[in-house]
Parts: structure tokens; C-alpha cells; sequence
């Protein structure tokens, strides 16, 4: 989303004022005596205001219409780091399924694996309902049977 330049923003004016607090919309609406539309609008135009991340005020929601000072290079910074966490969990996630792929011997695939240690007693028809005894494991055989109603 491109921000449009807005010249004399209260809300950001409000914020550069006082950078350490976080408020609603409807706290702002009150404080700076505009409508809540207009609070909001200013506030996502704006290149030194953002939203806050739930966890930051205590929230367990997904979403907040909270916002807060932030300049130009606490943003760069938090980019940054926000761009590093993502990176470590990418790599860490790749050293996990190479780890599980790695389990694998004979160069077999999981669903080759799989399908070797599956015995199945009976053909199963639509009609048949099938009792499974254990969970599908790599290393476990599953022994399905028929049961007719």
C-alpha cells in the first residue's frame, strides 16, 4: 500500500509528541476531537505511525486498531530484525525436513516406505466398513480388516 503524503497530520503530530503511548482509534477520536474514519485514515497515511502488534498492548486478538509512534529509523531497524527472525525460522524449518528425509534408507521415498509396510488382508469394497488397529507409522504395519455388517 502506497502512503499519500498528508501535510499537517494531527494524528502524527499527536504521536511525535508523545512517542511512548499507544492508543485506539476511539482514544484518538476523543483526544484530537475528529471522527474515527479521519483518525484512522491519518493514521494509515502516515509514515511515522503504525499499527501495533497485539502481544504489545496484551491482546490475544489477531488484529487492533492500536497505533503508535515510530520514526523512520526504528522502522528500518524493526524491518531488519523482523527480517532476520524470518530467515532463522526458514532455515531451521529446511534443517528439519532435511532431518526427517534424511530417516529414509535405500533411497526411498515415504510413500514408498509406506507402502511397503501396509498389508491389507482383504480387498475392501464401498460397502465394507474397515477397522484400522494401529496408527500409520513409517515403521509400523498396519493390519486392516473387513467387517460385514
Amino acid at each position: 500500500m502506497t502512503k499519500k503524503m498528508i501535510h499537517n497530520n494531527s494524528v502524527e503530530n499527536y504521536f511525535k509528541n508523545n512517542t511512548s503511548v499507544k492508543l485506539s482509534i476511539a482514544k484518538l477520536k476523543k483526544i484530537l476531537n475528529i471522527s474515527d474514519s479521519e483518525v484512522y485514515y491519518l493514521a494509515m497515511n502516515s509514515t511515522e505511525v503504525r499499527i501495533v502488534k497485539p502481544i504489545e498492548v496484551g491482546s490475544n486478538k489477531n488484529k487492533l486498531a492500536v497505533f503508535t509512534y515510530e520514526s523512520k529509523e526504528d522502522r528500518q531497524k524493526r524491518e531488519e530484525k523482523e527480517a532476520l527472525e524470518k530467515a532463522k525460522r526458514e532455515a531451521k524449518r529446511e534443517v528439519s525436513n532435511v532431518n526427517k528425509s534424511s530417516k529414509l534408507t535405500n533411497d526411498k521415498t515415504i510413500d514408498d516406505t509406506i507402502d511397503d509396510t501396509i498389508d491389507i488382508d482383504d480387498t475392501i469394497d464401498i460397502d465394507d466398513t474397515i477397522d484400522i488397529d494401529d496408527t500409520i507409522d513409517i515403521d509400523d504395519t498396519v493390519n486392516v480388516t473387513n467387517i460385514i455388517q
